[in-house]
């Protein structure tokens, strides 16, 4: 680690209040002139400057001011700490010092970056036939630019046997008309003066007999069908592959032999039954394998499953039948969407004996399409449609006017069986329990509705098909009208007159509902006068509780007769149409 000057610092203890002067930036210590650092390592510039008041360092290089996020400052910026050094750090750095005290001081510092040698393309394994040609590649770097040179099992090359057939180049080795005893290491030494590395290949010449890795097996197939025979090789040089059918060599466009010496046989018929040959040949010999191919019956679907239409909660079932050859075993299996149905995870779904398949308890996740596959090469589709209650329909926007309402709406599916109507449902903050509701036909996105008044409304719309309703729409306090105050627009009903005693006169009517108050302050006004006395005078008392249905009125003649009527009052005033008036009698003696 890199020191500055030694200061020896005494601390003397005054009772007056030290003045302090100011100084100019003065170098103490700083990092010498030219630096090298290796590529990837740490690069560490110091800058020391004394004065009064401490002068500030700042960084900066052919740039500006450094802002890399590999940059960090140490010692309160007074060393520079670069992590990771790359060939474009290099260059002139500054570091300058200030403090406000004269102009500033700089010091400028060249940085070289250099790099022990690196491999860009080495040389590899390789495995080849005689006859053939290779190739070793090499290309490094470093600076200073590393010397490459090439060996052959550890000895350098130029000490190795001349040989006619190898090229040598600064970054590769071709080798042409391979031979066993080119078999070997071939290494790539580079160095400079940062230190040196080496990376080796090995390339290996072979000579083999062809022989067939895997036994072949015999094979089935159906009509129509391509049929592809496999026949693994190996050996040195490559063996050429030829297939024979019961001894005879294949001809024909439907039979062709792939690079890999695979045998395919397009739209295979019964008389491509028989014994196959696979014959692998090369300069050292030969290997063959014999296999067995039966082209059968195809397999035919004779009753393919239905389209099926089901509501949700019901059974539904697939039929398929199909016939196969003699010399096959019919297999029926079933998939949905196209993959593999589970029958241990879904309990609902089951095969039956006769190949059926049968769903329970449908819900609409089961919708999709069914696929029958018998032996398995022919398959069968079928559509599940899973019909349910539609959707709630969502309620877009409630526009409340003076006396009325537009409620809006739109679906938000039939869920496979169509809308057949709608119920537009309203209640009141008297009777939240109870819904009013409008039916309007399938094509309807809007109603006007009259609502009363002095009353808190809210909406909610039902869709129906043949299932059944739907659930409600949801429904917030912005979608809630609320009605002005009126005078009531009607007058209890059922008023009648009839004494309990001789003595009385006993008024009874049908309490108005709240709904039809429209108004606060709400109370009945009766009224009676007696009909057997020429210009008698109407006598009135209030009743303020709405659910009180009769008053006595006490202290009456035996069995005269009276006229009556009831009014609805509330804070607005009287309602709007006139009671009637009905004739009652006092009580009998």
């Amino acid at each position: 680690m890199e020191v500055g000057n030694r200061v020896n610092l005494r601390v003397n203890f005054s009772d007056r209040m030290a003045v302090q002067s100011e100084n100019k930036p003065r170098r103490q210590f700083v990092s010498r002139k030219n630096t090298v650092v290796l590529k990837g390592k740490t690069l560490q510039l110091v800058c020391i400057y004394s004065g009064t008041p401490i002068p500030e360092i700042l960084w900066k290089n052919r740039y500006g001011l450094l802002s890399l996020d590999r940059v960090q400052y140490e010692d309160y910026g007074k060393r520079l700490v670069i992590k990771n050094i790359n060939f474009e750090d290099a260059g002139t750095y500054k570091c300058e010092a200030g403090n406000g005290v004269g102009a500033a001081k700089t010091y400028r510092m060249n940085v070289h970056v250099d790099a022990s040698p690196y491999f860009i393309n080495k040389p590899n394994i390789q495995i080849k036939d005689e006859n053939e040609a290779v190739e070793f590649h090499c290309e490094t770097s470093g600076s200073p630019p590393p010397e490459q040179k090439w060996t052959f099992n550890g000895i350098p090359i130029e000490l190795v046997p001349y040989n006619p057939r190898r090229v040598i180049y600064p970054n590769k080795i071709t080798i042409y008309n391979l031979t066993k005893a080119d078999t070997g290491n071939y290494g790539c030494n580079t160095s400079n003066t940062h230190g040196r590395a080496y990376k080796e290949g090995y390339i290996n010449v072979l000579a083999l007999p062809p022989s067939i890795t895997t036994p072949l097996c015999d094979m089935g197939s159906v009509i129509g069908q391509t049929v592809i025979m496999t026949c693994p090789v190996f050996g040195a040089p490559k063996p050429q592959v030829r297939w024979l059918k019961n001894g005879e060599t294949l001809s024909g466009v439907q039979f062709k032999i792939s690079h890999s010496g695979n045998l395919t046989i397009e739209d295979a018929k019964f008389t491509d039954s028989g014994n196959y040959t696979c014959l692998a040949e090369n300069r050292y010999g030969s290997a063959q394998a014999n296999r067995y191919l039966l082209v059968m019956e195809k397999t035919v679907i004779t009753s393919e499953p239905q389209n099926y239409e089901v509501a949700v909660g019901d059974t539904a079932t697939f039929r398929c039948n199909a016939a196969a050859d003699n010399d096959l075993d019919l297999k029926i299996h079933w998939m949905k969407d196209y993959q593999e149905i589970d029958f241990s995870t879904e309990p609902r779904y089951m095969q039956q004996s006769d190949s059926s398949l049968k769903i329970t308890q449908v819900n609409k996740l089961d919708a999709g399409i069914y696929t029958c596959i018998a032996n398995p090469e022919v398959s069968a589709d079928a559509m599940l449609i899973v019909r349910d209650v539609p959707n709630p329909p969502r309620l877009v926007k409630v526009i409340c006017n003076y006396r009325d309402a537009i409620v809006q709406w739109e679906p938000t599916g039939d869920n496979c069986a169509p809308i057949l109507g709608y119920n537009i449902q309203y209640n009141t903050s008297f009777t939240p329990d109870k819904w009013e509701k409008v039916e309007v036909p399938a094509f309807s996105t809007h109603l006007s509705l009259n609502l009363g008044p002095w009353a808190n409304f809210t909406f909610r719309v039902i869709a129906r098909n043949k299932i059944g309703p739907s659930e409600p729409s949801s429904h917030h306090s912005s979608q809630m009208c609320t009605t002005p105050k009126d005078v009531p627009y009607n007058n209890p009903e059922n008023v009648e007159g009839k004494g309990s005693t001789p003595h009385n006169l006993v008024i009874r009517w049908s309490p108005m509902p709240e709904i039809d108050h429209n108004a606060p302050a709400f109370k009945y006004r009766i009224y009676w006068k007696r009909d057997d006395i020429a210009n008698a005078q109407w006598s009135s008392e209030d009743v303020v509780d709405w659910q009180q249905d009769h008053m006595i009125i006490n202290n009456q003649p035996t069995f005269k007769p009276y006229s009556i009527k009831v009014e609805a009052h509330n804070e607005k005033g009287q309602a709007k149409e006139a009671a009637t008036v009905i004739t009652g009698w006092s009580g009998e003696n």
